[in-house]
């Protein structure tokens, strides 16, 4: 699920008809959550209201004008003045209040909400690929990987190249898994327990939702295609061991705040931008995917035991 832009949801909260989020808004947790936060400020901000009183409305656009607020001015100044009502001066703090919601890039929250679709969704689909001294693995630009997550810890790991499958993971949660051979048409049961690959994955996934660091600061921002966003770099407790740490990096969209890229190093205490260290990268997030079937492990029609083979 691609979530709408904080612009479009400030459009659903001051009313507008033909705001194109509410839709999504009304069926969205996350979203319906974020525009219950947007609502609680404007409240504060009309509890400030001198309903037709213009020296306090000149006031308020003063203090705009002279207030560092790091979203977009014009944006804004519609919002207030888009109000039957005008704010007095006295509204400066619970502007600002509203201007940080709106998001400014470094802000202490801004990692907890970029957390937050790890901590909520029932699935997620995204795309993965093998790192090498912090840079894709030599061979990764011919073949697309496609990974699906969905609670409480079912894995599915698709691999194409020029559009065709050609192998297939499948670990469902607390059953037996397969590998799909789609060039060969066999298919192999892993037993019970998921791969070191798709066990790392798990570990990673349920280390970022449950991670208790949201108000860290990013440490800098980088270019993620087109976009310049903040870096979170994590220390993700490993369960299995005491002070022993996995370490990842996180890229937040500046303005959904939502997850942009995640990579992290498959060694312990690694970095994954350290050289001869292998990680993953993941990146081009869809949320809340629908999952049915996706983790039926039944071989399709045709397909022959590999293990029978041998």
């Amino acid at each position: 699920m691609n979530c709408p832009p904080v612009d479009a949801l400030i459009a659903v909260a001051v009313g507008d008809p033909d705001a194109p989020a509410r839709g999504h808004a009304a069926g969205c947790p996350a979203c319906a959550a974020r525009l219950s936060e947007i609502r609680s400020v404007l409240d504060r901000l009309e509890a400030c209201v001198l309903s037709g009183h213009g020296a306090g409305r000149a006031r308020l656009l003063a203090a705009l004008a002279a207030e560092p607020v790091p979203s977009r001015p014009a944006l804004l100044r519609r919002i207030l003045m888009d109000r039957r009502t005008w704010v007095s001066s006295a509204a400066v703090a619970a502007i600002t209040t509203l201007a940080v919601l709106l998001g400014g890039s470094g802000r202490a929250g801004a990692l907890a909400e970029t957390l937050q679709p790890f901590k909520e969704a029932k699935s997620f689909s995204c795309e993965m690929a093998p790192l090498q001294d912090g840079k894709p693995a030599p061979g990764a630009d011919r073949v697309t990987v496609r990974m699906t997550w969905a609670a409480p810890g079912s894995l599915r790991v698709d691999v194409l190249s020029g559009g065709k499958a050609e192998q297939t993971t499948i670990a469902p949660h607390g059953k037996t898994g397969v590998v799909l051979n789609h060039r060969d048409k066999t298919y192999r049961p892993t037993g019970g327990q998921p791969g070191h690959q798709e066990a790392t994955l798990l570990k990673l996934i349920d280390g970022l939702a449950a991670y208790s660091g949201g108000d860290q600061k990013s440490v800098g921002t980088d270019m993620i295609g087109l976009v310049r966003a903040p870096r979170f770099d994590l220390k993700i407790p490993a369960p299995e061991a005491k002070d022993v740490f996995w370490r990842a990096h996180i890229w937040a969209h500046p303005e959904t705040k939502r997850p942009l890229r995640v990579e992290f190093a498959t060694q312990a205490g690694k970095a994954p931008s350290e050289k001869g260290v292998s990680g993953v990268r993941l990146e081009k997030f869809d949320w809340d995917v629908k999952a049915d079937g996706l983790f039926d492990t039944t071989p399709p029609a045709g397909y022959k035991s590999a293990v029978a083979e041998k």
